[in-house]
């Protein structure tokens, strides 16, 4: 379910789906993921196993989250 999220590096509030990895009401927002590709900080293969899927569990470049669908809960 999509929700609101603090961003777990600037402080920030985003939305997104939870991801496992992260503390329950925490994940990363777009400005941040920005900032950790265009800087070299964490590649893609890093933010993805850090943070979740772009555009799922975080707002992808056009700031939109997509709605998923768990298929064993359909929520």
């Amino acid at each position: 379910m999509k929700t609101r999220l603090k961003c777990t590096v600037c402080g920030g509030e985003t939305e997104g789906h939870q991801w496992w990895n992260q503390d329950i009401g925490t994940g990363v927002c777009r400005p941040c993921v920005d900032w950790m590709r265009n800087s070299g900080r964490e590649s893609d293969e890093c933010i993805k196993s850090y943070y979740g899927e772009d555009g799922i569990n975080f707002p992808d470049a056009a700031g939109k989250v997509r709605s998923v669908l768990a298929p064993d809960r359909n929520v």
